[in-house]
């Protein structure tokens, strides 16, 4: 067997690396430092601030970032700055919610019951900004186009890798958005009466806890936060427009919110028909609204197939999920990216219910055989060293959830999913028993966070990246980068969307 420097050694011969034909050495490794010329496009270049302190302010440009050296897994070569080549680039997109602010089945009188808005778990019903996710997402995609270059080696964006909630109530209508914004085809925010905005943010629905940018003066978000007016807006928001389309191939996350209603309810037991019913009616729980059949909620099963209803190019067929997917109604698979590099994508959503995730232990049991068959040596649940006929490869894995949010044992009578679940901790010890794991990566909890796991053999990454829906709306780049010295090193750099600060555009 080969140890990890003679690996590395004879992948030195095997020449310069192209998209998604990538060359991969074995692990630990370490995120570090490289001067760079970076694109205008990254924080590395200039970062979004706020601007006062008062409970409304507005956005303006701020100083770059430099990148930050963590050696908490390994320390690498001082001169590996002079030989280190790329072995994969693409972006990580997540948590995006596109929301049809329309329909009847948002809740948002379950977040307006106090100011400051309602506690965990209704403080995330409703937020004034709700009509404008489609084009927030339309930016975002715009600036990945415009990050087709690594701000570390130059080398050409490989794919974008979309971890979850990319719809946020479910509906039929929002994961159409989603696919087809990122296919780059015409789109809208808008459902039920078309052309006329029938949200509870309308003037003729004068509920003083929403905001009204027709008219704030009346609302506390106008009275008590100093939210401005922007007459013409919801209209705006809801106008039909051309989007761009990612210009890379893209893979798919299934998320809480891909497949439960607010994230939370499945579409199975004693609450489904009702909520499903709702969902395409014109029984609004305030204002009311024009009924419309694209509202309805999908199962996994479907979510899985509207992949397959999307453009050849930039592809792939499916956008990662398998046809065995789409038959079996699951969402997790495998993707080999090159010769030594395979992604590994886990479905975490608990089907039973609640937003937080875990894993049920069919799929574990998958995840243990696709750790192995990626590994010559690992070791066994008692710690000894197994070996094995193997081809190495290294492994990235994903899931929506991160393993610190993967805590939710929830089991129901009568449900898909009746087995116990399997949480994070123990995903995280299956993981360190594989050294060839380096990255696991994540999103749901609406933050950019970065975590070692370590093990005497190495260890691995955690990286949670921020959502399209909340503050700070960003997204990341990641580069991992061949030190040849025993070493990987993953450059994580931060990607703000495309829209200009204090624009009104």
């Amino acid at each position: 067997m080969l140890s990890r420097r003679e690996f590395l050694a004879g992948l030195a011969s095997l020449g310069a690396v192209s998209a998604l034909d990538v060359i991969d050495v074995l692990h630990p490794f370490a995120a570090h430092a490289l001067a760079a010329s970076p694109g205008e496009a990254t924080t590395l270049a200039r970062t979004i601030r706020s601007m006062g302190a008062g409970p409304y302010f507005r956005l303006a440009y701020g100083e770059g970032e430099p990148y930050e050296v963590r050696e908490d897994l390994a320390r690498g070569d001082a001169k590996r700055t002079t030989r280190r080549r790329s072995v994969v680039f693409f972006a990580h997109l997540t948590d995006i919610h596109l929301i049809d602010s329309e329909s009847p089945l948002r809740g948002e009188f379950l977040d307006q019951t106090s100011d400051p808005p309602s506690p965990a778990p209704f403080n995330s019903a409703w937020r004034p900004h709700e009509p404008l996710t489609l084009h927030v997402l339309e930016s975002m995609v715009r600036q990945v186009n415009r990050s087709m270059f690594s701000p570390v080696t130059g080398t050409h964006l490989d794919f974008v890798l979309v971890t979850g909630d990319a719809a946020d109530n479910a509906q039929f209508n929002e994961i159409r958005w989603f696919v087809d914004t990122l296919d780059g085809l015409r789109v809208a925010a808008d459902s039920g009466l078309r052309g006329t905005y029938e949200g509870i943010q309308r003037m003729d629905y004068p509920n003083p806890l929403y905001w009204h940018p027709d008219d704030p003066s009346r609302d506390r978000y106008g009275l008590q936060h100093g939210f401005p007016a922007y007459p013409g807006l919801l209209e705006a928001a809801i106008r039909s427009f051309d989007t761009e389309g990612l210009r890379v191939p893209w893979f798919s996350v299934t998320g809480n919110h891909d497949i439960l209603w607010q994230g939370n309810i499945p579409d199975s037991g004693p609450a489904a028909p009702p909520f499903a019913a709702i969902a395409v009616s014109p029984v609004k729980p305030e204002g009311g609204a024009t009924a419309d059949p694209d509202r309805r909620i999908v199962t996994t099963k479907e979510w899985v197939a509207e992949h397959f209803n999307s453009r050849a190019f930039p592809g792939p067929v499916g956008h990662g999920f398998t046809q065995e997917n789409r038959d079996a109604g699951t969402g997790y698979y495998v993707r080999d990216l090159g010769p030594q590099l395979r992604l590994i994508v886990l479905d975490s959503v608990n089907p039973n219910g609640y937003a937080n995730g875990s894993f049920d232990p069919g799929q574990i049991a998958w995840l243990e055989q696709q750790l192995i068959a990626s590994h010559s040596r690992y070791r066994g649940s008692d710690g000894a060293w197994v070996t094995t006929p193997n081809r190495d490869r290294v492994l990235i894995l994903t899931a929506h959830h991160t393993l610190y949010s993967t805590d939710n044992p929830l089991v129901a009578t009568g449900t898909l999913s009746p087995e116990p679940r399997v949480l994070g901790g123990d995903v995280t010890t299956l993981l360190l028993r594989f050294p060839n794991v380096i990255l696991y990566i994540g999103g749901h909890t609406h933050e950019n966070r970065l975590i070692p796991h370590s093990s005497p053999d190495g260890g691995f990454w955690e990286v949670g990246t921020a959502s399209h829906i909340d503050w700070p709306q960003q997204s990341r780049l990641v580069e991992i980068l061949d030190n040849r010295d025993g070493t990987l090193s993953a450059f994580l750099t931060v990607l703000d969307h495309l829209a200009v600060p204090g624009s009104t555009d």
